[in-house]
């Protein structure tokens, strides 16, 4: 779980002089103006006599470059002068990029002595990655114990990632006792964090009956957000429910296709293999629609991303472009009605919709024309056996005496049987099907 370097800190655990909270404060202010080199001349002098928040924000200006070339070497040489001092944003940095072996020997040990430092002090982060640590038994003696305080420091501040971590041990009984629903709890309050896997997590205890009440719904409304956030095992699943009708109430093969089609683009192996198994019996049209569905999906960030949205709105407009049919236009539209920034799924319904009322009018105009040589071609018949026009001409496909059903050329109808001319005294043929002038 990769984290971020914590951001600049103000005069954190630090006594200033009214003269030496002056110039801290004209390099806050010039800081935030992006003036760098009077930040920098505000707070390179105090940092040298010994100023723990000015050595930290010195260290933070050369790791990021900023009104000095980029040094991550020196960073590291401020920030433990600050660390030493006790500034838990430099300890946890320090950590950070022993971690990470940031222009620092990788050191896992000393990564958690400096996380431990920051940890101790309150420092929110610095609290889930010593619980990740003691999780996982990196540079500290494995102790899921000992992980699930410092996930439950962290959670309490509200850290999602240590939320979700925490509900984790509970739903498996790791260093506490086995307890679904705090397992819940815990997943939750990181769900409605946006937090992916505990979305999923929620997902899988809501669709397993295991700590609440099965919820199909619940279920399937927690796959769907974590699916959105680009989470494979949560896409799968979706996949999953909608083949058992389980989440909308109702089968829906397309859209179980495209769930599957998006996790196995995105390498999860059972969403290829549910692929592979259940798109044999869809008919190629709405294999087709799944396809595209799954082609114009996107992860929210990715939605973020500007090089991604770039070409996915590049691909948007072709795919536009290239709508011909009816067909296509429901294709285009059910793919992007739920991110079309651009308005072209609502302008492919409305030329959807042009397009069938012209289509159903040549439909109507050649069913009218249809008829009407029909009419002419049954006037004409019926001329030449002198009948009148409640005569039809045909043959027999059941019989129910006393009523017969004839095969007529305007359709099937019943008649008495007094009412039928005998066998070939009208004239009338009927060969393979088809109706032949006598």
């Amino acid at each position: 779980m990769k984290i971020r370097l914590v951001v600049l800190v103000l005069c954190a655990m630090c006594v200033f002089s009214v003269q030496a909270f002056a110039g801290f404060e004209e390099g806050r202010i010039a800081y935030d103006a992006k003036d760098y080199a009077t930040a920098l001349q505000e707070w390179l002098p105090l940092a040298k006599a010994g100023d723990a928040s000015a050595q930290f924000n010195i260290a933070r200006m050369h790791y990021g470059g900023e009104g000095v070339p980029q040094d991550k070497a020196e960073a590291v040489e401020w920030y433990r002068l600050a660390a030493d001092q006790g500034s838990t944003g430099a300890q946890f940095n320090l950590g950070l990029m022993y971690d990470d072996g940031e222009s620092v020997s990788k050191n896992k040990e000393n990564a958690a002595k400096w996380y431990l430092k920051a940890a101790s002090h309150g420092l929110m982060l610095a609290q889930l990655r010593i619980g990740i640590m003691y999780d996982n038994g990196e540079g500290i003696v494995q102790n899921k114990i000992e992980a699930g305080k410092w996930y439950r420091k962290a959670a309490d501040q509200g850290q999602a990632a240590a939320q979700y971590l925490l509900g984790y041990l509970y739903a498996n009984g790791e260093g506490v006792a086995k307890d679904k629903t705090e397992a819940v709890k815990w997943f939750r309050k990181s769900a409605d964090q946006g937090d992916a896997d505990a979305q999923f997590n929620l997902g899988i205890i809501y669709d397993s009956r295991e700590g609440v009440t099965r919820d199909a719904y619940e279920a399937g409304k927690w796959y769907l957000k974590a699916a959105k956030q680009g989470h494979t095992g949560a896409q799968n699943n979706l996949g999953l429910m909608y083949i058992d009708g389980d989440f909308s109430g109702v089968k829906n093969e397309v859209k179980a296709l495209r769930w599957f089609t998006i996790a196995a683009r995105n390498g999860d192996k059972t969403a290829q293999s549910n692929f592979d198994k259940y798109s044999s019996t869809v008919p190629p049209a709405e294999l087709a629609m799944a396809k595209a569905q799954a082609m114009a999906f996107r992860t929210e960030l990715q939605k973020k991303d500007v090089k991604e949205s770039a070409i996915w709105l590049k691909n948007y407009r072709a795919a536009f472009a290239n709508v011909r049919s009816l067909e296509d236009y429901v294709i285009f539209f059910t793919s992007y009605c739920d991110d079309d920034p651009e308005g072209l799924a609502e302008k492919a319904m409305s030329k959807y919709s042009k397009l069938k009322e012209t289509e159903e009018k040549k439909k109507e105009a050649a069913e009218k024309k249809q008829r009407a040589a029909l009419d002419l071609k049954q006037k004409q018949f019926r001329a030449k056996l002198k009948v009148g026009a409640d005569t039809h001409c045909g043959m027999v496909i059941a019989v129910n005496r006393p009523v017969i059903k004839i095969q007529t050329m305007i359709g099937e109808k019943w008649f008495k049987i007094g009412q039928l001319y005998a066998p070939g005294s009208a004239q009338c043929r009927f060969y393979n099907g088809e109706y032949v002038e006598p």
